[in-house]
């Protein structure tokens, strides 16, 4: 374990996801229903930080049914008032209000460094390859039920949240890439080349798609062999996220993630995910 005083030192060439803190019970509710069930968690990115804007959790959260009937059960457990409980959650609240989260993939492992108002909080490295893939994970209400009873504390409840509110971000990035079904249309062959442009690389953008919303897909026509478009490159270089790529036979494929534009200046790119509610 690492000194915790050790500040945060944002490596500026990492992509960085932010998620907005209207945003957080959406996803919970998205891995209650769905992720729990998936065993894996695809790499979108190597590494990268995902940034937690404001509280995990909130004051109407706390008075779901979910999350009282917790709160009883860890009275019962730690042989306490409900109320006591209650107030715990409550002061976690105070001191929970920035939460960057550093995430690295090395083959099967998963290093996670958590950071609380710039001061590292926790280290979790996770084995992928031994968990256990016969059964679906826990509902998140569950699983701090569990850990509680387990004599886990905060420290270690709190890193799960994380855990899977990632998973969460970057399943959404994976699956929710618009997608461009091409079709050409044979045609005699012609070349039409133009003077290359450079393109300067967007440093902040906004993914905002349905979840899992694979069906609409745009239809383009390209004629064979005919480059209508202006030849371009990079000014700098940055990294694509790795998706799932979904072919006309039903074939899956999952493109990993790379750099676009090597040998240049690399940049930072910054995404906000703002994924539709339907």
């Amino acid at each position: 374990m690492k000194d915790k005083s050790i500040p945060l030192r944002i490596n500026k060439k990492l992509p960085q996801i932010v998620l907005p803190q209207n945003k957080n019970d959406y996803f919970i509710k998205w891995y209650d229903d769905d992720l729990r069930f998936q065993d894996n968690i695809p790499k979108s990115f190597e590494r990268g930080y995902l940034f937690l804007e404001g509280n995990l959790y909130s004051e109407e959260q706390l008075n779901d049914n979910n999350y009282k009937e917790l709160f009883k059960t860890l009275a019962k457990v730690y042989k306490t008032t409900y109320r006591i409980i209650e107030n715990s959650f409550k002061n976690y609240i105070e001191i929970i209000k920035s939460t960057v989260i550093y995430f690295e993939f090395n083959e099967n492992m998963l290093k996670l460094e958590i950071y609380l108002e710039n001061k590292l909080f926790h280290i979790l490295e996770l084995d992928l390859s031994k968990t256990d893939k016969s059964k679906p994970n826990p509902t998140l209400a569950d699983m701090q039920t569990q850990l509680y009873n387990d004599g886990k504390n905060f420290q270690e409840v709190y890193t799960y949240y994380c855990l899977i509110l990632l998973q969460c971000c970057l399943w959404y990035i994976a699956t929710t890439t618009k997608t461009t079904k091409y079709y050409r249309e044979n045609k005699t062959p012609a070349y039409v080349y133009e003077k290359k442009e450079i393109i300067n690389v967007k440093r902040n953008r906004v993914i905002s798609t349905p979840i899992y919303d694979m069906n609409k897909i745009k239809k383009v026509k390209i004629e064979g062999l005919i480059k209508r478009r202006k030849g371009w490159t990079y000014s700098h270089s940055f990294q694509v996220h790795g998706h799932y790529r979904h072919y006309q036979d039903g074939k899956v494929v999952f493109i990993k993630s790379y750099i676009k534009g090597k040998g240049k200046e690399e940049v930072v790119q910054r995404i906000t995910l703002n994924p539709k509610e339907e």
